[in-house]
């Protein structure tokens, strides 16, 4: 998986500070990222991504979200290609006291990055992510999230005779602490579980995000942080990954802008 998911499930994380009374919002972001690979490694690998989210929020129906992204390898002359792009539809949050409130949301993911483009029995994914959100003082909140994804394909068996990816379920646990005016700290961990169409569990993956965030003015954001994505289970091998690690983590810079 793209080093790309990072980013963008970062995005979604931190939002935006910069209130307008339009309904119609949007952010254009540039991450450079590298991951911890000595520089003689020949699979050291330095890329840049570019995020496009453009928003609109309706008084009673809630909002609607396209994002798409843009990636490029710059250290093995890899050509650029479209990342993660979706549509998204979200209900207005539902209040269960102060502190407490429901969120959901309802993604399609489009298959326009190359890999999907050419597997020709996939026609994108749905996905479906309830969640809790706790907010105890004005500076720090605590988010529960759930996930369900379901692969749309054209046929439940590749070519080879292999099968595909018939759906997915993941949670994850969302930590911000806004520290300062204009310095926050954010930290994500979630667990992903495949299944396929045979109804065999194949695998999990980890994710770790962590960043420092900072706000200039009113539009412009800033973020430091580190991201790992690793194996905690794989049909077949006893191979888990780690949460820091120099062969799966990296370290980047997003610049980001809203209007």
């Amino acid at each position: 998986m793209s080093s790309l998911r990072f980013f963008l499930l970062l995005t979604l994380l931190l939002g935006s500070s910069y209130a307008s009374e339009s309904p119609w919002s949007g952010s254009l972001s540039s991450t450079l990222s590298t991951d911890l690979k000595r520089d003689t490694n020949p699979e050291k690998s330095i890329d840049s991504a570019f995020e496009f989210t453009l928003s609109y929020k309706e008084p009673t129906a809630g909002s609607f979200l396209l994002y798409t992204s843009y990636n490029k390898n710059l250290n093995q002359n890899r050509e650029g290609d479209f990342g993660l792009s979706f549509l998204q539809y979200a209900p207005h949050s539902y209040s269960i006291n102060d502190q407490l409130s429901f969120t959901a949301n309802l993604r399609y993911y489009l298959p326009l990055d190359e890999r999907k483009r050419d597997d020709h029995t996939y026609r994108g994914t749905f996905r479906f992510a309830p969640g809790l959100s706790w907010s105890p003082t004005k500076k720090l909140s605590l988010a529960l999230s759930f996930s369900f994804g379901q692969n749309l394909h054209r046929l439940k068996q590749r070519a080879d005779g292999s099968w595909n990816i018939r759906h997915y379920l993941s949670e994850g646990l969302s930590l911000n602490y806004q520290a300062l005016e204009r310095l926050g700290f954010s930290l994500y961990i979630s667990n992903l579980h495949r299944f396929r169409y045979d109804g065999e569990r194949i695998e999990d993956t980890f994710l770790l995000i962590s960043s420092i965030n900072f706000d200039f003015y009113e539009r412009f954001t800033a973020s430091l942080g580190y991201s790992n994505q690793a194996l905690t289970f794989r049909t077949g091998t006893e191979e888990v990954g780690d949460l820091i690690s120099s062969q799966t983590g990296s370290i980047y810079l997003t610049l980001g802008a809203s209007f």
